[in-house]
């Protein structure tokens, strides 16, 4: 009986019923190795984390921001700077437990750091950490930076600019609305040389022509929202957002190309508050992800690629990571619900001691209508050495969860690997 492949998948694909479909990736990630691999498509287990520094008695990392030679974060109502060694020095207090978001400046010698959450400016210069309140100033709901000015978008559409490399003098008269749509704008980002106004319906970009009144352009405006202000990253050299219709955006030119797919969508519209849904991205071997990450969920979407993933930390509903920042030659990952900093990287195989579960589930394999018949399954995979512990690198292979209503034919295969130390990767079967 000559031998039949069978198609480990390259990402997760769940049907809507289960029975429609079975492919699932957890943890793990495909490469394109072309005709000269072993295996053309492996799999790889995702990045894994160790303890870069931990602040006690917090709730999770909500923002950060690498500036010279330091990692500024907010961890819970609190701000700190951290060094290459992961030692904290505390900054000051954030009344707020909304979204943050943070942007820096070219000021010199101390560039200056803007932070914003729920109406709230506050400015770092030189490690010093102070709210900003301006007369007349209304309430910020996010914050960018272009060519050193900050950007502070208000309610009604309305958005102010700081003067340039100064982000604590605002002047009331520097301001315009995004006027394309009536609707309110949910972030400021910027792409390139270019500020980008997510509304709730449209997006606008503007660019610096350096107007001696305003020094800010529109130059495109479309009809596609944002529907999750802390969903949008830059992701390479763009921006990735979920928009108003519930997909995932990349932008391209001065449009929006969806790359979700059914079954990232089908997460993101079963979420009970889909305006909380959070985003990262970060760069890692030539693959620069960008994750989403719900109550109940977490999807990863890779650019080399453009196949999406699922992450899962151990004992939890969702992958534990909420923020990213390339800090040096290192990605510094934020714990989304504890005061932790993690370094990521795939020399680490599990997730600061606890083990980071890695599941292939194949593509249901059938012959309908026809029977099939296997005398014999062959997987070929790379171990890691382990530490010589109970768990070290556990292959497990079970049959597929039979769905309800069972299909007329076919079935899947589920790999599990209990990854505690090493590499491993899966080439073929």
């Amino acid at each position: 009986m000559p031998i039949t492949p069978i198609d480990l998948g390259s990402r997760s694909n769940p049907g809507r019923y289960g029975a429609d479909g079975t492919a699932r990736l957890i943890n793990m990630y495909m490469e394109d190795a072309g005709g000269e691999g072993k295996a053309p498509k492996p799999l790889y287990a995702c990045a894994g984390l160790k303890a870069f520094a931990s602040i006690a008695n917090t709730t999770g990392v909500r923002a950060s921001i690498v500036v010279q030679n330091y990692l500024y974060a907010v961890i819970g109502r609190l701000c700190y700077r951290f060094d290459t060694a992961g030692t904290a020095k505390f900054l000051g207090g954030i009344p707020t437990d909304g979204p943050v978001y943070m942007a820096r400046n070219g000021r010199a010698p101390f560039p200056q750091i803007g932070v914003v959450s729920d109406g709230l400016y506050f400015v770092i210069e030189g490690d010093v950490f102070s709210q900003v309140i301006i007369a007349g100033l209304p309430a910020s709901t996010s914050i960018a930076v272009l060519d050193g000015y900050f950007i502070l978008p208000s309610t009604n559409s309305g958005w102010y600019v700081s003067d340039q490399n100064s982000g604590k003098v605002v002047d009331l008269l520097s301001f315009s609305n995004a006027e394309s749509d009536p609707d309110e704008i949910v972030r400021a980002a910027t792409r390139e040389r270019e500020l980008v106004l997510f509304g709730s319906a449209s997006t606008e970009w503007w660019q610096d022509t350096g107007g001696a009144d305003f020094p800010f352009t529109r130059s495109q405006a479309i009809t596609t929202g944002c529907l999750s202000a802390q969903s949008v990253a830059r992701v390479d050299r763009t921006l990735a957002w979920i928009a108003d219709d519930g997909t995932v955006r990349l932008m391209q030119g001065y449009a929006g190309q969806r790359v979700s797919t059914h079954a990232v969508e089908r997460s993101i519209a079963d979420d009970a508050q889909p305006d909380k849904i959070s985003g990262c991205a970060w760069f890692n071997r030539g693959h620069w992800f960008y994750c989403i990450s719900g109550a109940t969920f977490s999807w990863q979407f890779d650019m080399a690629t453009g196949l999406w993933v699922e992450r899962l930390s151990y004992g939890l509903p969702r992958w534990r990571i909420a923020t990213a920042a390339r800090f040096g030659t290192r990605v510094i990952a934020g714990d989304y619900a504890t005061g932790r900093l993690y370094d990521m990287a795939e020399a680490y195989a599990d997730e600061d001691g606890a083990e980071m579960i890695c599941t292939i589930r194949t593509p249901q394999v059938h012959g309908f209508p026809y029977r099939t018949r296997h005398l014999g399954l062959y997987l070929d995979f790379v171990p890691g050495v382990g530490l010589n512990q109970v768990g070290d690198d556990t292959l497990v292979i079970v049959p597929g969860e039979r769905p309800t209503p069972p299909p007329s034919s076919g079935y899947a295969v589920n790999f599990t690997l209990a990854q505690n130390s090493g590499y491993v990767a899966a080439l073929g079967i």
